[in-house]
């Protein structure tokens, strides 16, 4: 209940402070699929919290100076994203807006409520990184290879099953048809989907840091290799019933088809590690 006060007023700041940052990432999150799971990040963030709140009114409330400074760092930080806003950044600048608001978030919290509450809080705080867009030059950095990736692997695919296929770049052609592996085919809105869900059913699932780190390590080649499917499934309707078919509904319906399975084979490596938790714990005992 001691922490209610100083909380409320922590939010009501944070609010009316960055209001356009929260506007145009709401904006981003709904215009741009790549992103649409942002919605979904405040309200795991709530449960992060709320999950702790035993601890939290354990914890003796004491206020830090040194979070000043790193109040101090994440308003510099707007300022300059605000500047790169001006100068017609805008992807970058909601980037440095968004880092500003999680520095903002971590010094308040440091500042107010000191470090031991800032422990228990720091993860919560941090996982607000993935409501934040990638800069353009790191978003493009991270789609080419993967279309270069579904491309290689599609082309060889049809050739594997005798349809004649010719990549060019990211063109892929075919008797009656040309695909194109775009920006959207590239995997890029499975793996940062994944990645985040990862992250957070890590903490939840695993105590140890080598069942974390192998579980987020796996969204890479899950999110790649769903998607390879994905794009050579494509390929095989263009072939057979035309470039029509495989661009209407199948287009649409396979992308939530892809995130389901690769959820569903993180969720099978989950039950794996936890079996491997269980065995080795029983060995112990024995």
């Amino acid at each position: 209940m001691r922490l209610l006060v100083p909380l409320s007023g922590l939010a009501v700041l944070l609010v009316l402070l960055y209001i356009p940052v929260l506007r145009e990432l709401v904006h981003l999150w709904w215009a741009d699929q790549n992103y649409s799971h942002g919605f979904l990040i405040p309200l795991i963030v709530g449960y992060l919290v709320w999950s702790r709140k035993d601890i939290l009114t354990k914890i003796a409330v004491k206020p830090s100076g040194w979070g000043g400074l790193v109040l101090a760092l994440g308003l510099f930080l707007l300022l300059v994203g605000r500047a790169v806003e001006f100068t017609g950044g805008d992807r970058g600048a909601l980037f440095i807006q968004g880092l500003s608001l999680i520095l903002v978030c971590v010094g308040m919290v440091f500042l107010l409520l000191g470090k031991d509450v800032l422990a228990v809080l720091v993860f919560p705080i941090t996982y607000l990184v993935f409501m934040i867009p990638l800069p353009e030059g790191v978003f493009t950095l991270v789609t080419l290879p993967l279309q270069s990736y579904a491309t290689r692997v599609t082309t060889s695919t049809l050739q594997l099953v005798s349809i004649p296929a010719l990549r060019e770049g990211h063109l892929i052609y075919l008797p009656s048809v040309t695909l194109g592996v775009t920006e959207a085919c590239s995997g890029i809105r499975s793996l940062l989907t994944l990645l985040a869900g990862a992250v957070a059913l890590s903490y939840f699932a695993f105590g140890l840091w080598w069942q974390r780190v192998l579980l987020i390590g796996s969204v890479v080649p899950i999110a790649i290799l769903t998607n390879a499917l994905r794009v050579t499934g494509t390929g095989l309707l263009a072939h057979l019933l035309g470039k029509e078919v495989a661009q209407g509904f199948f287009h649409g319906f396979s992308g939530w088809a892809l995130l389901v399975m690769a959820s569903l084979l993180l969720y099978a490596e989950i039950l794996f590690l936890a079996t491997m938790q269980g065995e080795a714990a029983e060995k112990e005992v024995l």
